[in-house]
């Protein structure tokens, strides 16, 4: 069997994901050399996995999440991208402006820039479907905030060590 790491959380919500499955799936691997995932969505079970002595290749067709791990990856993307994602607040005004720009044609755009619209996009809306921003709730904290407001500065929080654990993955 193929050991697993503490799980990391991923940085983006992504419909249909195996955040809560990824140490149960990681448990039934045997051991390999290699390892493959063509529909990268939120890397949830690559988050869970060992990588020691293993080569991994992640990959996927929506060519905004491609290039959102990319620049996760990438050590001069990702600063950028962090500082623009720190200075974000969680606001359905920003999530808006983030899917407007999403919904443009991205050909020549800023790769920092069009990650940080897709995390915005992801991250703020709805299960992270990306088709309405999320209900802000009432009655429910954590850290002292807002629960939405604290996932989101959380998932910021998290970066870093996602960051650190990508450096070792090809595309």
């Amino acid at each position: 069997m193929v050991a697993a790491l503490t799980r990391l959380t991923p940085p983006i919500k992504w419909h249909g994901g195996k955040h809560f499955l990824a140490s149960k799936i990681v448990a039934l691997m045997l051991p390999h050399t290699h390892y493959v995932e063509p529909f990268a969505g939120g890397l949830s079970v690559r988050l869970a996995k060992n990588p020691e002595g293993v080569s991994e290749v992640v990959n996927d067709l929506n060519g905004a999440l491609a290039n959102f791990w990319q620049v996760l990856r990438d050590e001069e993307s990702f600063d950028r991208f962090r500082r623009r994602a720190e200075a974000t607040p969680f606001s359905e005004r920003v999530w808006a402006d983030a899917m407007a720009l999403l919904r443009t044609d991205l050909v020549g755009t800023d790769p920092v820039e069009w990650a940080w619209a897709f995390f915005v996009g992801c991250r703020q809306s709805l299960a992270g479907r990306m088709d309405h921003f999320t209900p802000l709730s009432r009655t429910r904290t954590r850290r002292g905030m807002n629960e939405q407001a604290s996932a989101w500065l959380g998932a910021i929080d998290g970066l870093g060590v996602v960051h650190s654990r990508l450096k070792q993955l090809r595309s």
